[in-house]
């Protein structure tokens, strides 16, 4: 978790997968640190980039995310060029919105839809 909180990009490319949740984790971890000390990384604004392959199950979910067919090499090369070139305040908006996410439906949520639809 805290080369999540450091880490500026995470790729996430596998073929098949069931529901992965590093991409949700790293989410999280980039949210930064309640008290952390005031100058460092992880008190400023709050900024993460995903790409991710298409073919893993949250990828749907992740609307900001850059997505890539991982067969296609040249294409997640530059994925990952632009994940990290992106200006900052869009990197910033990405972020916003997939927290959003990640706060919204979190387990709790996930727990009671599942008994409801029991």
């Amino acid at each position: 978790m805290a080369y999540y909180s450091i880490a500026e990009c995470v790729v996430v490319t596998a073929v098949r997968d069931g529901m992965n949740l590093t991409p949700y984790e790293y989410i999280v971890c980039r949210e930064g640190v309640s008290g952390a000390e005031p100058g460092s990384e992880l008190s400023g604004p709050k900024k993460s980039m995903l790409v991710v392959s298409e073919f893993i199950e949250c990828s749907p979910s992740l609307s900001g995310a850059i997505r890539v067919n991982l067969w296609n090499i040249e294409s997640t090369a530059e994925a990952m060029n632009e994940a990290i070139s992106l200006a900052e305040p869009e990197k910033e908006l990405r972020h916003e919105k997939h927290y959003r996410y990640v706060r919204t439906y979190d387990v709790a949520f996930w727990s009671r839809s599942f008994l409801q639809d029991m």
